[in-house]
């Protein structure tokens, strides 16, 4: 889970890094923590355009978003 909550905006290295080979060996799922409907608009948009081999999705709800990553990786919420 990445808490996104707070930043201001990816830089275009970061959006490269995130759907390059480093971080396609190394992520089984990825649960991005927003705060506004603008940030899922956004969010929205980039996971759509770049693409990652490796499910993503956004989440206003810290909970919520640990009970998808639990079921991507096979274990409780209450270990991760």
């Amino acid at each position: 889970m990445v808490d996104i909550r707070k930043s201001i905006g990816l830089s275009q290295k970061c959006r490269v890094y995130f759907t390059g080979d480093d971080a396609q060996k190394t992520q089984t799922a990825s649960a991005l923590l927003i705060s506004s409907p603008l940030s899922k608009m956004i969010g929205n948009f980039f996971i759509g355009f770049n693409k990652t081999t490796f499910p993503t999705k956004l989440f206003s709800n810290r909970i919520e978003a640990l009970e998808w990553l639990s079921s991507h990786l096979n274990v409780n919420k209450d270990e991760l």
